[in-house]
């Protein structure tokens, strides 16, 4: 067990036992008593874990990561540490472009197109020809706020995108560490915060009456059919399906018309056992266009929409937003994603939260956070009178009959009086005379 001691000059010590029985002093030198304590807990727990042949607590390996010089050269004499290997020379391009392609080899080409912007986002601000081990916590701050700054020089983009290439930029120097292309201790980003959250500036509802008008604006244009346009379209918005990855590889065998669902396959949780492919169910609006397309389909065909086993996402952008401008309606922000989180909402309101998350292929926790929208109908139905029918088909499908709330009978009356109006006196003299409150205030009522 290692032990500490100081001499009366004030010099510290940290005496450890080595593999073949002796004692060895590791010098430390004058230093401060807790500081010197906290190096003596690390050299104990190298020394406890090389005895044991075990790996040290990962506090115990970050802080030899950091250690150089003439004490990481006593450690190394006595057989608790290994001498740094010099790190190799790369640039910051050569590091960023290394990475990429080990990404390249096992990510889906969407995720490799998000690297790649992260990576541009990156040299951007530093130089391509920027020493990595040169980039400090302090630079990492300023590049953040070049990221979410406005004005000239500045790239203004949202908080969640800021957070998203963080994160990113943290695994590219940690492939840099375990490649020994930067120094071990070298983490600039690793303070900065990489949670995902919701943009409720880009969270936009798009209400059936607005995506009908669209979709009756629909044209195709080129190898793009019509047809195909419009049934990607539907299966976003009534199907819930994400664009264009589950539209991808969507085969006619899929299509279950006995038993009424569509299997889905969806690359973004096939990462996650149990997760590579879901159900969906045919609801009315998705077989009627499934049904459309799949006659109006040459004989042996085997993709669901052809042209998107072929093309990105982009490649449908511009036909919907012709289409939107059509219509005379203004573009949503995340034009497919919008279409899939009014599908989550729509059918939150008529089926349980769990159910609705298995067949659009994500959890309760996520569709509260970047899903489920606030709708004009639910402030509708939130503000009717009592009794009032203003659910639509949600209601009438439940059969749920709201009750008629009457306003209680006088005493004497018949029970047809008002009720009576703020200011002109009422029950027991407690309504309200004078003006209003400020807000948070509670009224006082006389006993």
């Amino acid at each position: 067990m290692a032990s500490m001691t100081t001499d009366p000059r004030g010099n510290v010590r940290v005496y450890v036992r080595l593999r073949d029985g002796r004692r060895r002093a590791v010098w430390l030198g004058k230093m401060a008593k807790r500081r010197a304590e906290q190096v003596a807990a690390h050299v104990g727990e190298l020394e406890a874990a090389g005895a044991a042949g075990l790996e040290p607590t990962p506090p115990t390996r970050a802080w030899l990561s950091r250690v150089e010089g003439t004490l990481r050269e006593r450690l190394v004499a006595c057989g608790l540490a290994e001498p740094l290997e010099a790190a190799a020379t790369a640039t910051l391009g050569e590091l960023s472009e290394a990475w990429l392609k080990t990404k390249a080899a096992t990510k889906k080409p969407n995720t490799v197109r998000r690297l790649g912007q992260s990576r541009r986002y990156l040299l951007e601000h530093f130089g391509a020809d920027r020493n990595p081990d040169t980039v400090t916590a302090g630079d990492a701050d300023d590049w953040r706020a070049w990221m979410r700054g406005t004005g000239p020089g500045r790239k203004g983009l949202a908080e969640a995108t800021t957070r998203k290439t963080t994160g990113d930029l943290r695994d590219l120097f940690r492939y840099g560490r375990r490649k020994k292309l930067v120094g071990e201790a070298v983490d600039p980003f690793g303070h900065l915060p990489i949670t995902s959250m919701p943009n409720p500036e880009r969270a936009a509802y798009v209400p059936e009456a607005d995506a009908l008008a669209v979709l009756a604006e629909l044209q195709g244009r080129g190898a793009l059919s019509t047809g195909e346009l419009r049934t990607l379209f539907i299966l976003a918005r009534w199907g819930g399906v994400r664009i264009p990855s589950e539209v991808e590889g969507m085969l006619w065998a899929d299509v279950d018309w006995a038993a009424g669902r569509l299997l889905v396959r969806s690359p973004k949780t096939a990462g996650h056992a149990g997760h590579e492919t879901r159900e969906v169910p045919l609801f009315p609006e998705l077989l009627e266009a499934l049904r459309e397309t799949f006659e109006a389909a040459p004989a042996g065909a085997v993709h669901v929409v052809p042209y998107a086993a072929t093309r990105t996402g982009q490649a449908f952008r511009k036909p919907v937003l012709a289409a939107i401008d059509r219509a005379g309606l203004k573009p949503w922000p995340r034009l497919f994603h919008a279409l899939r989180a009014s599908r989550q909402t729509d059918l939150n309101d008529r089926y349980a939260g769990h159910v609705v998350a298995a067949w659009l292929g994500n959890s309760e926790k996520v569709a509260d956070a970047h899903y489920n929208r606030i709708t004009a109908d639910h402030w509708a139905r939130a503000v009717a009178e009592p009794g009032a029918d203003v659910g639509g088909a949600a209601g009438a499908e439940a059969g749920v009959v709201r009750p008629v709330v009457r306003a209680p009978r006088a005493r004497g009356g018949t029970g047809n009086e008002k009720p009576p109006v703020r200011g002109t006196g009422g029950h027991r003299g407690a309504v309200r005379t004078g003006p209003l409150p400020p807000r948070g205030v509670e009224p006082l009522f006389s006993p």
